[in-house]
């Protein structure tokens, strides 16, 4: 037998349940459009994570103890595309706010990180991604590069162009065409992308497009090594790099914009 007391209390969740239900939200308070509207709308906070579900081909974290000659970068993306250390070193504050993995320093003048070379011939769609953070050095300075620096050049670079202003850039036969984008600021990290298309060039800085060059010319195949904070031994870059991804597809607007919002910044 159900009492008065029983009967009050089931009436009263019977009109919770109802007012809940017009409000949008369930009994125990969450979005009533359920958890995979819930989940759509979330904005993603591993950074790492963001990234691997991109599937690029290297993904280098630049958080080993040891950034000496011979010392390796290793890959986590899983393709085992381990990079070696020359010159660097290593934990420095990273890029990553919700993260407290270390970064690489370069001091301009000999340190480099060498990896695989990633030719990406003829008209092959490509992006690279990087985290840097510059110190003001004057001249020609290359983030990451798989590029021939003399000669008949070949390749691709993300660089600095004077003072800190940046590009993405593509030789083919020794003809650049550049995304250029503005300054960055000294001592505070940027996230840079460059993609690819078979006819664009596009430069994103810190989630957002800098820069658009047309350029649908088939490229040569270089074997130059992909290389970070150097271009063949020329153009070293002073300051700190973190986070380094290569992908053999375009990365989307969305997808750039959703890995810098997982940084925390």
């Amino acid at each position: 037998m159900v009492t008065v007391n029983q009967a009050l209390m089931i009436s009263i969740t019977s009109i919770l349940c109802v007012a809940c239900g017009r409000l949008g939200f369930d009994a125990a308070g969450t979005d009533g459009a359920g958890a995979d509207a819930a989940g759509a709308d979330a904005q993603p906070t591993d950074y790492v994570s963001t990234v691997l579900a991109s599937s690029p081909i290297a993904y280098w974290r630049f958080d080993e103890p040891s950034g000496g000659t011979g010392g390796i970068a290793r890959d986590v993306s899983g393709h085992g595309n381990d990079a070696v250390y020359s010159g660097c070193t290593m934990g420095a504050v990273g890029a990553l706010l919700d993260d407290s993995n270390t970064a690489a320093t370069f001091d301009g003048a000999v340190s480099n990180v060498q990896g695989p070379s990633f030719p990406f011939a003829q008209r092959a769609s490509f992006s690279i991604e990087v985290w840097a953070s510059t110190s003001g050095q004057i001249g020609n300075q290359h983030v990451a590069s798989n590029e021939t620096a003399t000669g008949n050049r070949q390749g691709y670079a993300i660089f600095l162009n004077g003072v800190s202003t940046v590009g993405f850039e593509r030789f083919v036969d020794n003809t650049l065409v550049i995304a250029s984008g503005p300054m960055l600021t000294n001592g505070r990290f940027a996230h840079l992308v460059g993609t690819y298309d078979g006819a664009e060039l596009v430069l994103y800085v810190d989630g957002a497009p800098a820069a658009v060059a047309a350029d649908a010319r088939p490229a040569v195949g270089t074997t130059a090594a992909f290389t970070v904070g150097t271009v063949e031994s020329t153009k070293y870059f002073n300051g700190t790099i973190d986070e380094l991804a290569i992908y053999d597809h375009v990365l989307s607007a969305d997808s750039v914009a959703a890995h810098y919002r997982a940084s925390g910044r």
